[in-house]
């Protein structure tokens, strides 16, 4: 509905394509996860601060988002898990190993940083609306 809109009124056109860039992708640990999924509910939360990460009941898909803002590159998520979690994880910010030896004791999962491919959204025509 909002594309078909934005085709009218702008003459918009637009294409998706794959591009390569630097990121990380996230795995489980060949021993698997570390923590038990818990009931899903409309209530999620999450809190992210200098050396803690505090969640509730999110998706490791949300995860990715916290940790693609932290890393500041994508993260993709690997792990074929589709279930809702809680957790703290606490790292100290100075140790340059110690977010990623979190994740793997407390979670069980592996962040690698290397190339990756990413869906993108490319505009190949927009035009100024014609009055209202």
């Amino acid at each position: 509905m909002l594309r078909t809109l934005l085709a009218e009124r702008f003459h918009l056109v637009v294409q998706t394509s794959k591009i390569s860039s630097a990121g990380y992708t996230l795995t489980q640990l060949k021993g698997g996860i570390e923590i038990k999924p818990v009931e899903p509910d409309s209530r999620s939360s999450s809190n992210t601060s200098r050396g803690k990460l505090t969640a509730e009941r999110i998706t490791i898909g949300d995860l990715t988002r916290h940790l693609t803002g932290l890393l500041g590159d994508p993260v993709v998520d690997e792990t074929g898990l589709p279930k809702v979690y809680s957790f703290t994880l606490e790292w100290s910010p100075e140790d340059p190993n110690g977010f990623e030896d979190v994740l793997a004791e407390k979670l069980g999962l592996k962040i690698e940083n290397k190339r990756i491919t990413l869906d993108t959204i490319v505009v190949d025509r927009a035009e100024k609306p014609n009055g209202n």
